[in-house]
C-alpha cells in the first residue's frame, strides 16, 4: 500500500510539471499572438529588416544578412512550429523528470546500514618515522 501511495503522488508531481510547462508554453503563445497582432510591432520587424538590408551591403559595423521571414521569428515559431514546440517541451521536460525522480527515489530507498568499523586501538608508542 505505502507503494502505491508514493507512486500516485509521483505521477500527480508529474502531470503537474507537465501541465505547467505546457500550460507555461500556451501562455507564451497568447502573449506572442497578442503583443504581435499590432501595426506597431510588425512595422518594427520591417524597419529591422530594411536596417539589416543595409547593413548587408557593407556600410555598416557588421556584415549581416537580411532576414527572410516577414514576420518576426517568435511569431513564426508559436505560429508554425508549435506543435514542435510542445512535443520538445513535454519529451525533454519528460526526460527531466523521470531521471530526477530515479535519482530521488533511489536516494530515499536506501536502507542499507552504514558499515561499521571497529575503533582502531591507540597504540602508546609514539610514531617515531614521522617526517613532521
Amino acid at each position: 500500500m505505502k507503494h502505491l501511495s508514493t507512486n500516485l503522488l509521483w505521477a500527480a508531481a508529474y502531470g503537474i510539471f507537465l501541465a505547467t510547462t505546457v500550460g507555461s508554453l500556451f501562455w507564451v503563445r497568447g502573449n506572442v499572438a497578442q503583443q504581435f497582432q499590432n501595426t506597431q510591432s510588425q512595422s518594427d520587424w520591417d524597419l529591422w529588416r530594411q536596417e539589416a538590408a543595409r547593413q548587408s551591403q557593407g556600410t555598416g559595423p557588421v556584415q549581416r544578412r537580411v532576414p527572410q521571414s516577414r514576420q518576426p521569428p517568435i511569431v513564426v515559431l508559436m505560429g508554425q512550429h508549435f506543435v514542435v514546440c510542445v512535443a520538445a517541451v513535454a519529451t525533454l521536460g519528460s526526460a527531466l523528470f523521470g531521471t530526477l525522480m530515479f535519482l530521488i527515489r533511489g536516494a530515499w530507498a536506501d536502507t542499507t546500514p552504514a558499515p561499521h568499523l571497529e575503533p582502531v586501538p591507540a597504540s602508546g608508542s609514539p610514531d617515531t618515522d614521522s617526517n613532521l
